[in-house]
């Protein structure tokens, strides 16, 4: 039994032991504060809120706290993960800190913990992203509009940023790219535009970007020689020299007036017609622009006066070289014998015709009047390759007179002249990659002033020739003239060869090729 009653006092004890403890921590969380023994009431400790915004400058801020029967040993203290949120101190009624700014143009937030004792509080501060700077912008004012000018003004909203104000037809250009779908697109044709045309002058894309563009307010833009009645687009769009681009594109579209008819008479005469030449005169009653100019009358056959100024002030003919203005005297070269041209003159002004057109018909003298005939007898045909691989070594002379002229990869083709004793002198030459061959196409005048302008006219032994591309269509063409420099009928042959066509290298006439040009 002494046993048994020692077993329950031990478990007694042991189990009020064991309740103690947890008695004692209930006893400080739920009774009064001592202050050095004095109680001072029930602790309460929380924060104002649990959240707070900042701006995206930063700066200094506070989170206000009550705190209700504090300890004297006891103090606030706050942290936080980010270190964007740091400097806390403990202000008596607050806890104040700072917010370093935010640079990003991304919203961030931080959890602060603040602490008394075994108080635990938690606040969240979200600060503001840093705004994004609007983007560079301008204001574009069409101010005048004439029948071929456009004044305008540009303002940029950033003035230190280089800017290319610009205007093209909205019908034949810009449609293929319009700013409401495709403005990245439209600024990348730009500049290749840009680096293709400096390619084009010469100069350096960086330099030539320099000409144009503009800084700061442009109050006095204008644009010249624009075509009447047509629309337009100004479009302007940030870039520095280096080809970087700084802004959108923006734009306005506009209109040009249309012109007015003139009244001005034009009189045309054609005079002193020559075989490749002819002289024109023009009197006029005033000095409104116009155009003067030749063609072949062929181009033009079986069109009337309307159809034919319909298709010079059109998009495929340019002839804006050809304005006048006032009483002109010119003349007309290089033309071919014996062919029927027209002389055509009306006003012209911004693109538009401004009166009727006139046609004056005329017809070169002709060259022709002699029969001589010209000919020619060449081949067989080489191929260059095969003769300089199978003689070079043996004979020095065959590659450097082939490559010299020209003709590695190509054919040869040894030719004779055969032009009559009684000729004066003959021209011919063989026109590669031309095909000469119809006269109804090319004809005997044509050819002869082609001929005439600087081909050959020196009679060759048989062992010269000519260079020829292999699967290449190409024009023998020559002629012979008399003593009184008339012109017998044009030889034609049309040649074009492929690699099956060619003679063996080993036929080549090597010894005299080599006696002919060793003493050249």
């Amino acid at each position: 039994m002494a046993t048994f009653a020692s077993t329950i006092i031990f478990y007694t004890m042991r189990k009020f032991f064991t309740v103690w403890p947890l008695l004692a921590i209930l006893f400080l969380l739920f009774s009064c504060n001592k202050d050095n023994g004095r109680e001072t009431g029930p602790l309460k400790f929380e924060l104002s809120s649990t959240e707070m915004s900042v701006s995206n400058e930063g700066g200094q801020y506070q989170m206000l706290y009550t705190l209700e029967n504090p300890v004297d040993t006891a103090s606030v203290r706050a942290s936080c993960g980010e270190s964007w949120v740091y400097g806390f101190m403990d202000a008596g009624n607050a806890v104040t800190f700072l917010v370093a700014a935010n640079e990003s143009d991304s919203v961030r937030t931080a959890d602060v913990v603040v602490t008394y004792m075994d108080v635990t509080c938690e606040f969240t501060v979200t600060q503001e992203a840093s705004p994004v700077p609007p983007a560079p912008s301008f204001e574009i004012t069409i101010k005048d509009v004439t029948y071929n000018s456009c004044s305008y003004e540009v303002i940029p909203s950033d003035k230190e940023m280089t800017y290319i104000p610009d205007r093209c037809s909205r019908l034949t250009y810009w449609d293929l790219f319009t700013p409401e779908e495709t403005p990245d697109r439209f600024i990348q044709e730009q500049l290749d535009y840009l680096q293709g045309w400096s390619d084009y002058i010469g100069i350096n894309v960086s330099d030539y970007i320099s000409q144009l563009i503009e800084q700061g307010d442009l109050t006095d833009g204008q644009f010249d020689n624009l075509e009447a009645d047509k629309e337009y687009v100004l479009f302007v769009y940030g870039i520095n020299t280096d080809m970087e681009v700084l802004s959108g594109l923006f734009w306005e579209y506009f209109k040009t007036e249309d012109v007015t008819p003139s009244d001005n008479e034009l009189n045309v005469t054609v005079t002193n017609i020559t075989t490749n030449s002819a002289e024109f005169h023009v009197t006029t009653t005033n000095d409104d622009p116009y155009v003067i100019g030749a063609d072949l009358a062929a181009n033009w056959a079986g069109k009337t006066n309307d159809e034919i100024l319909e298709v010079l002030t059109g998009d495929s003919y340019d002839v804006s070289r050809n304005v006048q203005s006032g009483d002109y005297d010119a003349g007309f070269w290089n033309l071919t014998s014996g062919t029927d041209y027209i002389c055509f003159v009306f006003g012209f002004d911004a693109g538009k015709a401004t009166t009727e057109l006139q046609v004056i018909p005329f017809t070169t003298e002709s060259v022709q009047g002699s029969e001589l005939q010209f000919d020619i007898e060449w081949g067989p045909a080489f191929d260059i390759d095969e003769v300089i691989a199978m003689y070079a070594d043996e004979y020095p002379i065959v590659e450097e007179w082939f490559t010299s002229m020209y003709g590695v990869g190509r054919i040869y083709m040894p030719m004779r002249v055969i032009a009559p004793e009684e000729a004066a002198g003959f021209y011919w030459a063989f026109e590669n990659w031309f095909d000469f061959s119809d006269p109804d196409m090319h004809s005997d005048g044509e050819l002869i002033t082609r001929l005439v302008d600087g081909y050959v006219g020196i009679q060759y032994d048989e062992y010269d020739g000519f260079f020829a591309d292999f699967d290449t269509p190409g024009t023998i063409i020559g002629v012979c003239y008399d003593e009184n420099e008339k012109y017998g009928p044009v030889y034609r042959e049309l040649i074009n060869l492929s690699k099956e066509d060619m003679t063996p290298a080993s036929e080549f006439p090597i010894e005299e090729f080599v006696a002919s040009h060793s003493s050249r």
